[in-house]
């Protein structure tokens, strides 16, 4: 099932990537998804409300939470319609994952 999070950026961030330029954040949510037994679609940089990335998966929708959670204990901080997917294919429990503001 696909989903899609989007995050913006702390200053903590923000600095660390200053301060190692090189660091692929695709590579790393490429990592977190296949361990997870997902599949990143596509990622996106963003600037709205400051920079931040927007990353679409397919993955089971029992994991899916725990993505968000791992993602809102990063460096990153969610924005208001953060985590999407078809409202009937909402999974249980999503709404209430740390950082997850479900919107469609």
């Amino acid at each position: 099932m696909l989903f899609c999070l989007s995050v913006n950026y702390t200053p903590k961030g923000l600095e660390a990537m200053g301060k190692n330029p090189k660091t692929n954040r695709r590579e790393a949510v490429e990592k977190l998804l296949n361990a997870a037994g997902g599949k990143m679609v596509s990622m996106y940089a963003t600037i709205a409300d400051g920079p931040g990335a927007m990353v679409i998966f397919d993955i089971d929708p029992a994991v899916a939470p725990a993505i968000v959670a791992v993602a809102a204990s990063s460096d990153g901080r969610g924005r208001d319609g953060d985590f999407s997917a078809p409202p009937a294919q909402i999974p249980a429990g999503a709404a209430n994952a740390p950082g997850s503001h479900l919107g469609w």
